[in-house]
């Protein structure tokens, strides 16, 4: 049931992020503006740093450009930029403001606190145990001007409250609002074909920027494993996406004499298509949320093999193999059982998209959330 504030009046609100490239936050920002009821809210999008990647995310947006604003910032200590942020904030009149990320959720919530924003958002999207300690006890402080914290699951909440001593009862649990269907540019065997893989391989697939914490060296040292030292040859990976370690690791894949198995490619806009190809999907990063790429796979049907941290866990269940970090050789031994036994195989993927459904997040509980908040400021 509407109440009355809901009929009269748009809520004005501003999610914003460091940046607009892809990536798994940034999805998720693009998600929530796009799902959003717009007959109860009014979208805005704000980005710090101004975007200049060819691989960004401005034509997916369903707002108009008008409501997507860059701040400019050169760094956190852009004083310039951080006065231009208080007086949009002041001038725009926003009900609620929800950033995104470290250094949004640090300047924003500062200059939303300045400026008298009535509703204060921040979300930590993972586990971020590398925060430094001025990091952490700034975020300890904004903490108590803040409405909540939103946190894709309860161990990520639990986590931060312990690290940053934060009340728990701060924290709100939406889970990641995401997109999990498909353009479908690509045919099963359209992929195997291009990539010279034979229709009866067994393909595992990797999704992500190509960076430290997602750890993709981890999926060619099962390939070496897999291939030199087992000397199993129907096993095929592709590592999808982009970022600064491309290079890095195309050196380790030709070093390892591993080209014929191992293939990078670099097409992050249709990243997730390429799950069509795949049987199983590999997630072997330090550091994680709850994964969109993770949830997109799965919802294809690719069975999860995946380290065990952040919300990693709880979203695969039963319906994959959740290793700790570093161990390869677990990781190996699940993809060899799979593929042996296909029946199992079949059932751990129909699996995968029951709890993909089950696990994405809904834009009626961010909703319902902003709502709840904005009825106590209103009456």
């Amino acid at each position: 049931m509407l109440l009355w504030y809901q009929l009269f009046k748009m809520i004005k609100i501003l999610f914003v992020i460091n940046k607009f490239t892809l990536g798994g936050a940034e999805t998720v920002v693009m998600n929530q503006i796009n799902q959003i009821d717009k007959n109860r809210f009014l979208p805005h999008l704000g980005i710090l740093y101004r975007t200049t990647k060819s691989q960004n995310l401005y034509d997916r947006l369903t707002i108009t450009s008008d409501r997507v604003t860059h701040f400019d910032f050169k760094n956190l200590k852009d004083v310039v930029a951080f006065v231009r942020l208080c007086v949009f904030l002041k001038k725009g009149k926003f009900d609620i403001v929800v950033s995104n990320l470290f250094e949004s959720n640090f300047v924003c919530r500062l200059a939303a606190i300045i400026v008298r924003v009535p509703i204060i958002l921040a979300v930590e999207h993972s586990s971020y145990f590398n925060k430094k300690w001025w990091q952490r006890v700034a975020d300890r402080i904004l903490a108590r001007y803040s409405s909540a914290i939103i946190t894709p699951s309860l161990d990520i909440a639990d986590f931060t409250s312990r690290q940053e001593k934060i009340s728990l009862s701060k924290f709100k649990v939406v889970g990641q609002i995401t997109d999990l269907t498909l353009k479908g540019v690509f045919g099963r065997d359209e992929i195997r074909e291009k990539f010279e893989i034979p229709k009866d391989g067994f393909v595992a697939v990797t999704v992500g920027r190509f960076s430290e914490e997602k750890a993709q060296e981890k999926v060619i040292e099962i390939a070496e494993e897999i291939v030199h030292v087992r000397k199993l040859n129907n096993y095929y990976f592709l590592i999808v996406g982009y970022g600064p370690r491309e290079l890095e690791l195309r050196t380790m894949i030709e070093k390892s004499r591993l080209e014929r198995w191992v293939k990078i490619i670099n097409d992050p806009a249709n990243a997730k298509e390429y799950n069509i190809a795949g049987d199983v999907f590999l997630l072997p990063s330090k550091r994680e949320g709850v994964p969109v790429a993770l949830l997109e796979a799965m919802n294809m049907g690719l069975v999860p093999i995946a380290t065990n941290v952040g919300g990693v866990k709880k979203v695969i269940q039963g319906s994959g193999f959740v290793c700790e970090q570093n161990d390869v050789l677990s990781m190996v031994e699940s993809l060899i059982l799979l593929n042996n036994d296909r029946a199992l195989l079949s059932k751990k993927s129909a699996l995968s998209k029951s709890m993909a459904e089950e696990s994405r997040g809904r834009i009626e509980d961010l909703e319902k959330l902003l709502v709840n908040l904005y009825s106590k400021i209103s009456k």
